[in-house]
């Protein structure tokens, strides 16, 4: 991997820390429109490693990951 690409991947990874962390599904909720703007604003490293760290969560269930996963990538839709 070329050391700018590389530079890259750490950017994103400071970003996804700084801005993008969560630690339970209901801190996810309260942050969710924050999140979600900069995961839709995001380049493509930011995007491909918050799918990462969404998955690697050990904090919330399989279940609440896909609906994490779902809702920032406009799948998600409440049930009335």
């Amino acid at each position: 991997m070329k050391e700018k690409e590389l530079k890259k991947w750490y950017k994103a990874c400071d970003f996804i820390k700084k801005e993008m962390q969560f630690y339970s599904i209901k801190d996810f909720w309260k942050n969710s429109s924050n999140i979600n703007y900069f995961f839709k604003n995001g380049n493509s490293y930011t995007r491909q490693l918050y799918q990462w760290y969404v998955f690697a969560n050990p904090n919330i269930s399989q279940a609440q990951k896909e609906m994490v996963w779902d809702y920032i990538t406009g799948y998600y839709k409440e049930e009335d």
